[in-house]
């Protein structure tokens, strides 16, 4: 008896469409685009694991996990009051989207319903959420382009993020 279960469940398993349904049935690029979804929906979730320990590693002032989940080296782990005050005047973020870039995480969001962020994430086993900001980029709003007159449209943050992104805030903010 349970050896003729075991052979039905097996059959059933390895039924085409049986995992990705039955209109993937004999269409890789429906199969494609399932596994796709699938994984923009991990790498969505992972986003909000992110900004969820950001939000509470700011909101508790706990430079240790805030330092963790962002790429820092112990020199740029200085002056935590001065690095954490431009980060309190956040008061939403707002994910747009995210999706896995080769083994990375490219993501985007909204801080304060104005402010265009992206983040890349890396694997960190170090991080408590098992990802690290290794790249922050800014498009640059209207007021901060007058304050920093150059040819991009971005502010990209690749070393001391932490610092760069407050000042960057700071700026936005006044």
């Amino acid at each position: 008896m349970k050896s003729s279960l075991c052979f039905l469940l097996l059959l059933a398993l390895s039924a085409p469409g049986f995992l990705l349904g039955d209109h993937a049935e004999g269409d890789p690029a429906s199969a494609k685009k399932i596994l796709e979804a699938y994984r923009n929906g991990m790498a969505n979730q992972l986003l909000l694991a992110q900004l969820s320990a950001f939000a509470m590693a700011v909101h508790s002032k706990n430079m240790d996990d805030l330092y963790s989940l962002f790429n820092t080296t112990q020199e740029e782990r200085n002056d935590p009051d001065t690095i954490i005050k431009p980060f309190l005047n956040i008061r939403k973020i707002k994910p747009i989207s995210a999706s896995f870039q080769e083994a990375n995480i490219k993501a985007r969001m909204l801080l304060n319903e104005k402010i265009n962020m992206e983040w890349e994430l890396s694997k960190k086993v170090e991080s408590p959420t098992g990802w690290t900001v290794s790249v922050v980029r800014f498009v640059k709003p209207s007021k901060v382009k007058k304050l920093m007159p150059d040819m991009s449209d971005f502010i990209y943050c690749v070393v001391d993020r932490l610092q760069c992104i407050g000042n960057t805030l700071a700026q936005i903010f006044g």
